[in-house]
């Protein structure tokens, strides 16, 4: 069974500096997107790395890629 393009999930990734808009652009565009009737799930980047968090993680640049793989693997699955 061939699965329709539009029941396929999306992931919009929006990044920026702290502080620039991010959250409210995403909650803009989320708003649209269901006055479209779409679905969409927000994750705001901080309550992921709160969420996903362990004791080892760290500022320094290995470990934000770290969490970027997660919160990547995250969203892939939430779009299939």
């Amino acid at each position: 069974m061939r699965m329709n393009v539009l029941a396929q999930g999306r992931v919009i990734w929006i990044t920026v500096l702290s502080g620039a808009g991010k959250t409210k652009l995403a909650m803009a565009t989320a708003e649209r997107l269901r006055g479209k009737g779409i679905h969409p799930v927000l994750l705001d980047g901080d309550d992921v790395r709160d969420a996903i968090r362990d004791s080892h993680t760290a500022c320094d640049r290995a470990s934000r890629l770290v969490n970027v793989r997660r919160i990547c693997r995250l969203a892939r699955t939430l779009a299939n």
